[in-house]
């Protein structure tokens, strides 16, 4: 990753997991935040570059983009929420996270 694309990486990703044979695998990957307005933060907040490979270094390394759908977005979205809350001020919380959220992955504090 070059400095420019280091400068604009949001989020970064490593999993590590077995195969069914047991060898161990490494996924990761980052999110790059491409522009300021709001549909092309959402649009980078839910596009995940990845690499798989082996941990051995053995084979071939795959690369791969993943996206999180419409759909799935909301579903994420409708899973936050307050408790013990009037139901106006949990709307307020979920509205202020959700802000929070997209400003900070945007690198907009």
């Amino acid at each position: 990753m070059n400095e420019a694309e280091q400068d604009r990486e949001s989020m970064s990703y490593e999993l590590r997991f077995s195969d069914d044979g047991g060898e161990p695998w490494r996924l990761t990957g980052t999110k790059m935040i491409t522009g300021k307005a709001p549909w092309t933060v959402l649009r980078d907040l839910i596009t995940l570059h990845t690499t798989v490979q082996s941990e051995e270094g053995s084979g071939e390394q795959v690369s791969a983009v993943l996206r999180i759908s419409a759909q799935d977005v909301a579903r994420q979205l409708a899973a936050v929420r307050g408790t013990g809350f009037p139901r106006a001020r949990r709307l307020g919380t979920t509205a202020r996270f959700v802000g929070f959220f997209t400003s900070s992955a945007a690198g907009r504090p």
